[in-house]
């Protein structure tokens, strides 16, 4: 509430045709001179603490709320600010008050500590986006999340990530939304586009094909047109520790040759009868980088 009250000055003092005294006047004065007062106290709180759209001449707009309450609000037509991090390499501090939105290439092997968080009690999210080109995956680079003071929650069950360390199986885009509700001591990692990826597939192979499996994938269905003498799977990229992969077909696989992505084993090696409508299962230990035949 305003402290400028304009009904004690008195707007008919002086009386015309009379004497009048210099009280009056006085009174007059120093109720104006108080409103006054009041007038630029209150505009100066307005000009440090309002909302502006843009600065007030002579200042540099800076709408900081330092965690101040709105509620009841309606938005629309908001954007979110995006922070460029380049290509990177070695050690990096991503500030998460630079930006909601924050994206990164490659380079090298990186260790990533995210920074700044706000105060313990409140929520909020920082996506970070990460692309593995070609040059990055070929060189087997990986994206290290710093440990040092943290606790991650799911971090370690997105698919291409194991001990904190993210190493990309293929060339493209990968997403990780971080969130914390206590200063960074606990983040929670999830991966929005892991949901896209297909959780089984379906093949119709000729004879000595020759599959991938897709990353993230849990069970692949052959259908042949007829008994085949050989064919070749290789199990997914990218999985977690105690992944589990099963296979089976319509019509039977004579010499069935099962490999691991890229420097994983598979044990026993040796090729197999994939019999038609009896399936076979693999187990995936992270620690051995090895796929085991269970069934």
């Amino acid at each position: 509430m305003s402290s400028i009250n304009p009904n004690n000055i008195d707007g008919t003092y002086p009386i015309a045709g009379q004497d009048n005294s210099s009280q009056g006047f006085r009174d007059n004065f120093t109720n104006i001179k108080n409103n006054l007062a009041f007038a630029k106290s209150e505009i100066e709180d307005l000009q440090n603490y309002a909302l502006l759209k843009n600065p007030l001449p002579g200042t540099t707009l800076n709408n900081e709320l330092n965690n101040a309450q709105i509620k009841g609000a309606q938005l629309l037509k908001t954007t979110e600010t995006i922070n460029n991090l380049g290509t990177v390499s070695g050690d990096l501090t991503i500030d998460w008050e630079q930006a909601p939105f924050q994206y990164l290439e490659i380079g090298g092997n990186v260790t990533v500590n995210i920074d700044k968080w706000p105060t313990s009690g409140l929520y909020t999210s920082l996506r970070l986006q990460i692309f593995a080109s070609n040059n990055a995956v070929n060189n087997n680079y990986s994206v290290t999340f710093s440990d040092s003071g943290v606790i991650y929650i799911g971090l370690n069950e997105i698919q291409n990530v194991y001990n904190n360390v993210f190493t990309p199986a293929t060339p493209g885009v990968y997403l990780f939304d971080c969130s914390t509700y206590n200063n960074g001591t606990t983040i929670t990692v999830t991966d929005p586009l892991r949901k896209t990826n297909v959780d089984y597939q379906y093949n119709v192979p000729v004879n000595n094909f020759d599959v991938q499996a897709n990353t993230g994938g849990s069970r692949i269905i052959f259908d042949p047109a007829t008994t085949l003498a050989n064919g070749t799977l290789t199990l997914p990229a990218g999985n977690v520790d105690a992944t589990t992969f099963s296979v089976s077909s319509s019509a039977t696989v004579t010499a069935f040759r099962v490999r691991g992505f890229g420097n994983a084993a598979v044990k026993p090696s040796a090729n197999i009868t994939l019999t038609a409508g009896v399936g076979v299962e693999y187990f995936y230990s992270r620690s051995l980088d090895t796929w085991f035949k269970t069934k």
